[in-house]
């Protein structure tokens, strides 16, 4: 196991295909590593941007549809904003003890899970998720930045969205989730299925997969997400137990992230939040950090 010299890293959480529920049919869960970055950022990527029959991540194409002449971004620096995202994402988890999932059907990739044990996430905005990025940009890809597309997410009329997510995730109203189970959970932090793959229960392998992994452990499973549809979906898949909402607001259009924790079979005594909060995150409101 290689060290970076720089940060207090030692690679992906130990998981292996031992640990995960048995296959389904045609339909298998594993986990996924290095090797398999290229097919795994292809596929999260996919699942992410959407196609004109099955919608995107609902706070990405919230955000990337921030322009109001509809001329932002590009294509190309929409398609590249969203690789960058699951690039980094898929390698912050192996090399900060999360771990990634991969469902095939009949043997081909089809969507794609990032999950963090207990103790292992990175408080946002802190100290070390500098740390994490700069490790990550720096160490794992080449010192790249955010797509320079001068259309793209950063520099275009979008940003004002942009700034709004990044404070919800800050927010106190999501933190009176997760603060309270003082890190003692497991956090989905990604779960993205190809477009012609949905509808065949791909989601919900992922998802049930991260249940079993937080149930051996005793834990709850905490997800932040946006969206009614998925709201509909985490609700089937037994997270609301306790929950907060923060409406994301901006040139009078607004989404609304959700914090929702599954307690399942959780024995480790972790404190849970009685109740639910909500707020209001506006960009012109924002305290920069």
């Amino acid at each position: 196991m290689t060290i970076c010299c720089c940060c207090h890293i030692g690679g992906p959480a130990e998981v292996s295909g031992a640990d995960l529920p048995p296959a389904r049919s045609n339909l298998t869960v594993t986990v996924l590593t290095r090797k398999d970055e290229a097919e795994a950022v292809r596929v999260g990527s996919a699942g992410f941007a959407g196609n004109g029959s099955a919608p995107g991540e609902p706070v990405q194409a919230w955000v990337l549809g921030g322009d109001p002449t509809g001329a932002l971004p590009t294509a190309g620096g929409r398609q590249a904003h969203i690789d960058y995202i699951i690039r980094c994402s898929f390698l912050q988890a192996q090399s900060f003890g999360g771990v990634v999932l991969g469902a095939k059907l009949d043997g081909q990739l089809a969507g794609i899970a990032i999950a963090y044990p207990p103790g292992r996430m990175i408080d946002p905005g802190s100290s070390d998720e500098l740390c994490m990025f700069g490790h990550i940009c720096c160490c794992k890809m080449s010192c790249a930045t955010p797509p320079n597309d001068p259309k793209a997410l950063h520099m275009s009329s979008v940003k004002p969205r942009f700034a709004a997510f990044e404070k919800a995730m800050k927010s106190e109203a999501l933190a009176a989730v997760w603060r309270p189970l003082r890190k003692q959970y497991w956090k989905l932090e990604v779960i993205a299925v190809d477009a012609p793959c949905r509808g065949q229960r791909v989601g919900t392998a992922l998802v049930q997969a991260v249940h079993h992994l937080a149930d051996k452990d005793g834990a709850p499973t905490y997800v932040e997400f946006a969206g009614e549809q998925l709201l509909s979906f985490y609700t089937k898949q037994g997270f609301g137990e306790h929950d907060a909402s923060c409406d994301l607001e901006h040139g009078g259009s607004t989404i609304t992230m959700y914090a929702r924790v599954r307690n399942g079979n959780s024995s480790n005594g972790a404190a849970v939040v009685q109740g639910g909060s909500s707020a209001k995150v506006a960009p012109d409101t924002m305290a920069r950090s």
